[in-house]
């Protein structure tokens, strides 16, 4: 089976509340079958397979006084009683506003995804993109780690300093500076805010400031298949919100959300979701002709690539790009490292 299939453990963005639909409902991440369970406003997942005989329990399975009925043989599947003989797992479902996240896998860490999602549900979140791409889906995550290619194939002119390392929870980390450039995320709000600032004497400091300035980025990936990017350009900040769901041989489902604080204007979300919807299509070129299965040949600037792909081995089944092995060969540990200018 393609990596791009599996299961990984680790966190996952399932999408927004609104496509969860009340009631019993399926759900599927790569091979692996899931329940999704709505209440009001309230979202639960559980495997989605029959413990008797296999059949799909969100395809036709109906509540009944806590369990799920098995649309196959009528058999009353008990909801987070993977001990009993018909019985199946739950898993850790966290929202964050409408977005909604579970995390597959046994009991274990949680790389500290739960207090970033506190901290997002005090944003304005909004979907930008939903795209299936032609690519395994931790290339997806790793473009965050990607160094050069945020010049090459988003344009900007230069990134500065940039550090990778793991953070107090396991997560793994990459900060650095965009600069005298906004945000690729950012750009188009903020050629729309001084486009519309014109007709009022002209565009203030912090919008000149985010089209021509130093805009700090710093990406924290929690599993394999979910990034949380910040950029802070002295103003304010926002956040782009990157999820990778398997579906099969090189296919992967990619969703991004922006957050932004509360207060923020809509033209500015309009335009963060904009530019991100540009930047996965921007990738998306690149990845549907990209050979995942050829030889690499990494230098130093490589070096928070290596580190992400070691970070992704320590998931069971993570699906990572196969090279892992590679970045532990030439020395890609997840540690405290500085990436030339």
């Amino acid at each position: 089976m393609d990596a791009s299939s599996t299961a990984p453990v680790g966190w996952y963005l399932i999408g927004f509340l609104e496509s969860v639909p009340p009631g019993v409902s399926p759900l599927q991440i790569g091979s692996h079958a899931l329940l999704a369970v709505r209440s009001d406003d309230t979202v639960e997942i559980f495997d989605g397979r029959c413990p008797h005989r296999g059949a799909h329990l969100g395809h036709g399975g109906v509540l009944d006084r806590g369990c799920v009925v098995c649309p196959f043989h009528g058999k009353h599947i008990q909801l987070g009683a993977p001990e009993k003989r018909l019985g199946v797992a739950g898993y850790p479902v966290l929202q964050a506003g409408d977005a909604v996240f579970v995390r597959l896998g046994p009991p274990g860490v949680d790389h500290g995804f739960p207090a970033t999602a506190a901290r997002l549900a005090g944003y304005q979140i909004r979907a930008a993109v939903e795209l299936e791409v032609a690519i395994p889906a931790p290339y997806i995550v790793e473009n965050a780690f990607d160094i050069d290619h945020f010049t090459s194939v988003h344009k900007v002119p230069r990134v500065r300093g940039l550090q990778v390392e793991v953070g107090p929870a396991g997560e793994l980390t990459v900060a650095t500076e965009f600069v005298t450039a906004a945000a690729p995320w950012e750009k188009q709000a903020a050629r729309l805010k001084a486009a519309e600032a014109v007709a009022d004497g002209g565009p203030t400091a912090p919008e000149r400031a985010a089209l021509d300035g130093r805009n700090q980025f710093l990406a924290r990936a929690y599993s394999p298949n979910l990034v949380v990017t910040d950029f802070d350009d002295g103003t304010r900040h926002s956040f782009i919100i990157t999820g990778a769901v398997p579906l099969g041989p090189r296919r992967t489902l990619a969703r991004v959300l922006v957050a932004a604080e509360p207060g923020c204007p809509a033209a500015v979300l309009d335009g963060m979701a904009g530019g991100a919807r540009k930047a996965l299509a921007e990738d998306a070129l690149v990845w549907a002709h990209l050979d995942t299965d050829g030889p690499e040949r990494f230098d130093a600037r490589d070096t928070a690539v290596l580190a992400f792909r070691t970070f992704c081995s320590g998931f069971p089944d993570a699906g990572a790009p196969e090279k892992a092995a590679t970045a532990a060969a030439t020395g890609g540990r997840a540690v405290a490292t500085a990436v030339p200018a």
